[in-house]
């Protein structure tokens, strides 16, 4: 049994397959740090199967916060989720049976926006959500849990060395020197593991226990 995080599938139904045949067995654990939907071409049915699947520990991310308030205030927040991508999902969503749309949206709902992990072999404390955070400075919006990034230029200013953040929401392109690969920062503290897997065909995946870092890619 292992402990893993993932992010920012974005409807990558081939990727999450192959993450699913080679890296995650029966009895791990996953924790997927939100993004199921959008930009790619099978949103709707990858936050069906995350919800569903009971090896998931699945937090909100930004796009799931947009889909929620596409269906609950349409004509207010239906443009925005189309243009960040969200045609397909929200199509997908409108054509799904009215059980579905009413199980799966309140499933949604109830998404926690972070959680905390303890790995097995040290006393270190992980605090995983989907934009990421600095410990130590306040958030005033927990909407910032889903959106943040101005947290990525912040100094480490703890004084908890044990203390490490693990989220996705920014392409690690746009951090370190557009390489697809896993990215550490903030003084070692920081792991930004989403691997822009609409454009790149890499999906990133980290043992919260270990700290080994996966790539699964698709040519």
């Amino acid at each position: 049994m292992a402990t893993y995080a993932f992010s920012d599938l974005h409807g990558r139904k081939d990727l999450w397959l192959k993450a699913n045949k080679e890296v995650f067995g029966p009895n791990d654990t996953i924790y997927f740090l939100g993004d199921a939907a959008d930009r790619g071409p099978d949103g709707w049915e990858m936050i069906k199967t995350l919800l569903d699947d009971e090896r998931v520990i699945y937090l909100m991310g930004n796009h799931e916060d947009m889909l929620i308030k596409a269906i609950e205030e349409k004509h207010d927040n239906l443009p925005l989720l189309y243009w960040n991508g969200g045609k397909n999902t929200y199509e997908a969503y409108a054509l799904d049976t009215k059980k579905n749309q009413k199980k799966y949206l309140e499933k949604l709902k109830a998404l926690p926006k972070h959680e905390t992990y303890y790995p097995l072999e040290s006393k270190n404390v992980l605090i995983l959500s989907h934009a990421g955070t600095t410990p130590g400075k306040p958030i005033f919006d927990e909407g910032d849990w889903l959106w943040d990034r101005e947290h990525l230029y912040d100094e480490w200013i703890s004084d908890r060395e044990d203390i490490f953040i693990i989220h996705g929401h920014t392409p690690v392109q746009n951090l370190n020197n557009r390489k697809e690969e896993i990215h550490t920062y903030c003084d070692g503290h920081k792991v930004d593991i989403d691997l822009g897997a609409f454009i790149s065909n890499k999906l990133g995946i980290l043992n919260l226990d270990t700290f080994e870092e996966i790539i699964i890619s698709i040519e």
